[in-house]
């Protein structure tokens, strides 16, 4: 199976407000194994990052279309022509996509792209902090305490107790 040249397009977008800015990068090897990753936040910072896996270059770019006419009807406008890359071997492929977003795309994408690249030092990819709005997402896993809670009063009241065992007239009213 031959995977290169791996060729990454990214098209930027401002929002009116030049406050946001949101990219769209579709990433694809020479067997059409695609991958669309979604970048947004505010502007100077790196922002959150999407990352969906297809298996044809067809579909990543029907998902890549589909969500710059979001953008685009929600205040969006593109910043610059598309920007057209291409990774000639394997070498070359985390500084050609660029080393921030390579490193957070994860492995399972990467692997998607070139089954070969070692990956054993990656991790997949965290969920996003923020949605593409700009809100907290809900799905913030929070810790249970119950149990610790339960513990420590039950600690407290022994401590309290012990207190007063050492009152000599405790227990003689």
């Amino acid at each position: 199976m031959k995977e290169y040249p791996i060729e990454i397009e990214t098209t930027h977008y401002v929002h009116r407000g030049g406050t946001k800015f949101y990219n769209i990068t579709v990433i694809h090897n020479m067997q059409d194994d695609a991958v669309v990753v979604f970048r947004w936040g505010r502007v100077s910072q790196f922002g959150d990052v999407k990352v969906q896996i297809f298996k044809s270059l067809e579909e990543a770019e029907r998902a890549a279309t589909k969500k710059e006419n979001e953008k685009i009807g929600r205040g969006y406008v593109q910043d610059g022509p598309m920007q057209k890359r291409t990774a000639e071997h394997r070498l070359e492929l985390s500084r050609t996509i660029g080393l921030a977003l390579f490193n957070k795309m994860g492995k399972t994408a990467v692997n998607h792209l070139d089954p070969g690249f070692d990956t054993s030092k990656m991790r997949d990819v965290d969920p996003p902090r923020f949605d593409e709005e700009g809100r907290p997402q809900e799905h913030i896993r929070k810790a249970d305490i119950s149990e610790q809670l339960r513990r420590l009063a039950e600690e407290e009241r022994v401590e309290a107790l012990k207190v007063y065992e050492n009152n000599p007239l405790f227990g003689l009213f």
